[in-house]
């Protein structure tokens, strides 16, 4: 069996094209290619990567074999993209975009903005870093699972003065709460209705929620502020930093774009490339 198959034609084509590319490989690359270069940068990597797994520094023995590792990876993956390996490996191609928008990351890791570019970027996002709108209320509930008309039930209610609702599924009362946490407790329709409502002696309703029907008594409400900027220097360093190299990075994009035509063979897709 292994003899016929041997013999086939097809066989010795893939042979004799496996020898070619193994050929134009080693004769094909330059010198440069063909050299393996270890200097103590290389050293260093490899020395800080055992020992972030080990915690300790390597031994020479150690050293040794990481060096045979290094060379016997460098050797096989030259060879594999000698020989077109690497080409339609979504592995592979996943890595290696990632490692270049590493190098466009990287340049801005040390980047120290000055505190005038800090303040301008905080004044185009003012609304950003304010401070939530905190809302001090009582709220009493007619849910909708135990009555047939809640909404016309609290109406009701709010007209006679006597505020006789349900078990409350969230908390009767709040005092100076953020959105965020109403929106948590109550929902966002809730929530959206009563950032709407004024301060009052009086209750106001109904408003709609999730659970039925809501009566409210809005007690205090605390408005947004801009907030003081060295208590948000860190954040603001950090939002400049990421904004900054999201440009460029959309900038190169398109740099790069410019060297390449895409063509969509898809014609029952409606697609451009977009960043």
């Amino acid at each position: 069996m292994i003899l016929k198959i041997i013999q086939e034609p097809l066989v010795h084509f893939l042979a004799a094209g496996f020898l070619f590319f193994i050929a134009y490989a080693w004769l094909g690359n330059p010198e440069s290619e063909r050299q393996i270069r270890i200097d103590q940068y290389t050293l260093n990597e490899m020395v800080s990567k055992w020992h972030q797994q080990w915690d300790r520094d390597p031994s020479e023995a150690e050293l040794k074999g990481l060096l045979d590792h290094h060379i016997k990876q460098e050797i096989l993956s030259r060879e594999a993209q000698a020989l077109g390996l690497d080409q339609d490996d979504d592995i592979i191609r996943k890595r290696l975009a990632q490692k270049m928008e590493f190098i466009a990351e990287n340049m801005f890791s040390h980047l120290s903005p000055s505190d005038e570019e800090l303040l301008q970027f905080l004044e185009q996002h003012s609304e950003r870093y304010q401070t939530d709108l905190r809302i001090s209320f009582r709220q009493v509930c007619f849910r909708s699972d135990l009555r047939e008309r809640p909404a016309e039930d609290a109406a009701a209610s709010l007209n006679t003065g006597v505020l006789i609702g349900d078990s409350n599924p969230a908390k009767p009362s709040y005092q100076l709460a953020t959105s965020s946490e109403i929106r948590k407790d109550l929902g966002a329709d809730f929530t959206q209705s009563l950032e709407q409502l004024e301060v009052s002696n009086g209750w106001q309703g109904p408003i709609p929620s999730a659970f039925g029907e809501h009566l409210v008594l809005i007690e205090a409400k605390a408005t947004p502020q801009a907030p003081d900027f060295e208590s948000i220097r860190q954040r603001l360093t950090q939002d400049y930093v990421y904004a900054l190299r999201q440009e460029y990075q959309q900038d190169l994009m398109r740099e790069l774009l410019e060297k390449y035509e895409v063509v969509i063979d898809l014609p029952e897709i409606d697609y451009a490339y977009h960043e």
